[in-house]
């Protein structure tokens, strides 16, 4: 499997700017410390900033730290600090020491898209999870968690015979459910040091019923049972699609990514021909900026030969988002998306 590079980020603990009465602060934080706290959001979208924690100091040193200000806003700078005061040591004696840290990421460009992750939802679906029990639904869960995220732009859902397996279902609120409504959310994860997934809200289409909870903690079940596949220090940003169902439908209306995608005659066309002289098979790995026209800027993360790289660029031009699709969270103008082109021989 793929794996991409861990970025490279820091957090430095700036002197004091103002201390009153003496106090003063004794230590700055570790390296592994800080860097476990940088904020999921800030870390997938390259955003550098910067905290500033007020900190009233009684006489035996214990200290009680507010944010003060936080630039920019709405990125969790400011709970990041605040999670680190804990690790900071005061002199002990009474007073009040403001403490700047700043929040260094030195990728400045937003992770790529991983996996899009669907949840249906919709009124027939208690009476079909009675139909097909338990153990249906679990295996639904199962094969999602199972999917490669760094080698598939979406998962697929599961089907066995003619029951059709809903995604995660429990996921999806049923406030949303009795009101009839859908939504999309994009949730921004870090790996820490000891592997654990800590996800966060980027943005969510409704922030009615609950949707953008019940998406981070779906994107980090997944991605904590699939932990193996990420390095510490990794970032990574996961659409999530909350398809309705409605009453008299057969299946739930899904978010169409994609208007025009490589047909299998373009495969054959581009298959390099040593390759297939040879019967090789291969593949490459895209990371793909969306353009004004909706079609895609694409450059080659992993290829398994030059050739196959070649090819999966040529592939990549034949992706189109659909209109419903561009815009969107995660799909705007210059989003990047990692889409892996695959060639198999037979």
């Amino acid at each position: 499997m793929w794996r991409v590079a861990c970025i490279a980020l820091a957090i430095a603990l700036i002197s004091p700017a103002h201390a009153q009465d003496g106090a003063r602060l004794l230590n700055s934080l570790d390296e592994l410390t800080r860097n476990n706290a940088f904020p999921p959001v800030a870390l997938a979208r390259g955003v550098s900033g910067s905290a500033t924690l007020s900190c009233n100091v009684a006489a035996d040193a214990t200290a009680q730290c507010t944010v003060a200000e936080e630039t920019p806003t709405g990125m969790g700078f400011g709970a990041a600090a605040e999670s680190l005061a804990t690790r900071l040591q005061f002199a002990p004696v009474a007073g009040t020491v403001t403490v700047p840290v700043l929040f260094t990421n030195e990728n400045t460009e937003a992770r790529v898209i991983e996996a899009t992750v669907a949840v249906d939802g919709g009124p027939q679906i208690d009476q079909d999870l009675a139909n097909t029990g338990y153990a249906q639904l679990m295996a639904t869960y199962h094969a999602l968690a199972a999917c490669n995220w760094s080698q598939r732009p979406e998962c697929a859902r599961a089907d066995s015979g003619n029951s059709r397996a809903y995604n995660n279902v429990t996921h999806f609120p049923q406030s949303a459910v009795d009101a009839g409504v859908g939504a999309r959310a994009l949730v921004a994860c870090a790996v820490r040091s000891d592997r654990r997934i800590e996800c966060a809200l980027e943005g969510v289409t409704s922030v009615e019923h609950g949707f953008g909870d019940a998406a981070v903690r779906l994107v980090n079940s997944i991605a904590t049972a699939q932990s193996a596949q990420f390095e510490a220090g990794q970032a990574f940003r996961v659409p999530v699609s909350f398809n309705l169902m409605p009453a008299d439908a057969s299946a739930p209306t899904t978010f169409v990514i994609w208007e025009r995608s490589p047909t299998a005659a373009e495969f054959l066309r581009f298959y390099p021909q040593n390759a297939v002289e040879r019967g090789r098979s291969g593949g490459a790995v895209l990371s793909c900026a969306i353009r004004e026209d909706r079609e895609l800027d694409c450059t080659v993360l992993h290829q398994t030969a030059r050739e196959f790289g070649n090819a999966a660029l040529r592939i990549g031009d034949s992706f189109r988002l659909t209109e419903g699709a561009f815009g969107q969270l995660g799909y705007a103008v210059g989003d990047r998306i990692k889409i892996p082109i695959n060639f198999r021989m037979g």
